[in-house]
């Protein structure tokens, strides 16, 4: 009862709108690729309720209709996007921004005391509201131009290239940003594990070679690329990596094997050319692993970095 001595309906149909807007203005600030679809008919309808309540009757009802239009747009592109891409990529995002969307409208679809009773309207009730209308108007507009005026992060692509058995570094960059070409071309000494590889022949009986693969750190992709010749009829765990017929399976300059567990063995076997050079590649995304290696800025975003780690092997 006190409330309603001090506030009147009109004014706490406006804080209630303006309430909506403040928090879409401050969800705009934290996350605005979220609430940037929001932003425009929140405001519309803050300014709808404001205008509704201070106006007479029927230009109040033209403004609060026409405030109600952006609403209605982002409400029918959230469902036309339900429709495009399905409820479960999309409900969730599809509730939120639509219930706040509609709390911020939601005044404008309740008529102003002054309108219904045709009572005197006391422009003094409208100042409770007035001040977190400006402070919400206020945080979208700063919130929007600070995005916007955010630059993006540039993307780069570096390579560590790290011999097993020297442990000699050096980095590869595409060299976009000053970070990426202060790092292209820095060589250094890594002190980090390489794969451990064990050749041996299959067993009597056989003129295929066993490959032996292990690794120190789980999520490894291995790269086996031979100098010269090609691997045929080969099996990795004891699968067949192709269906063999009776000529023999299709040769290969090279495997690629991924996902690797922590210290499990890959055991590969394969017809190889006896004596051929062979390049065992372990490649790694942690590039602090290399020396050399400084972490860029916030204003680089850096793509898959890779760590690889090669050891040569005669078969």
């Amino acid at each position: 009862m006190l409330g309603r001595l001090l506030v009147g309906r009109d004014a706490l149909l406006a804080g209630t709108g303006m309430l909506a807007l403040l928090l879409i203005a401050a969800v705009a600030v934290l996350s605005p690729a979220f609430a940037s679809s929001m932003v425009l008919p929140a405001a519309a309808a803050g300014i709808g309720i404001l205008l509704g309540t201070l106006l007479p009757p029927v230009p109040s009802l033209v403004v609060r209709a026409a405030a109600l239009l952006p609403t209605g747009w982002l409400v029918g592109t959230q469902v036309h996007a339900l429709g495009e891409f399905g409820i479960a990529s999309s409900a969730g995002a599809l509730a939120a921004t639509t219930a706040l969307a509609l709390a911020a409208a939601a005044a404008l679809l309740i008529a102003p005391q002054g309108e219904a009773s045709g009572t005197a309207r006391r422009p003094h009730r409208l100042l409770i509201p007035v001040l977190p209308a400006v402070l919400a108007v206020g945080l979208v507009i700063g919130g929007t131009a600070l995005t916007r005026a955010a630059g993006e992060p540039v993307q780069e692509r570096v390579l560590a290239a790290v011999d097993a058995e020297t442990g000699q570094t050096r980095w590869e960059s595409d060299g976009v940003t000053e970070w990426g070409r202060s790092l292209d071309g820095t060589e250094g000494t890594s002190v980090v594990e390489g794969p451990q590889v064990e050749v041996e022949p299959a067993g009597e009986g056989s003129t295929s070679t066993r490959i032996r693969l292990t690794s120190a750190r789980p999520g490894a992709e291995y790269r086996l690329e031979l100098a010269e010749g090609e691997f045929s009829a080969v099996t990795v765990d004891g699968e067949p990596l192709a269906d063999d017929d009776s000529s023999g399976s299709q040769g290969l300059r090279a495997l690629r094997i991924v996902g690797v567990p922590a210290g499990h063995e890959v055991v590969i076997e394969a017809e190889v050319p006896a004596g051929a050079s062979m390049e065992v590649i372990e490649t790694v995304y942690s590039p602090a692993l290399a020396d050399g290696w400084v972490a860029p800025g916030p204003g680089v975003s850096l793509v898959q970095p890779r760590v690889e780690i090669s050891r040569a092997v005669t078969l």
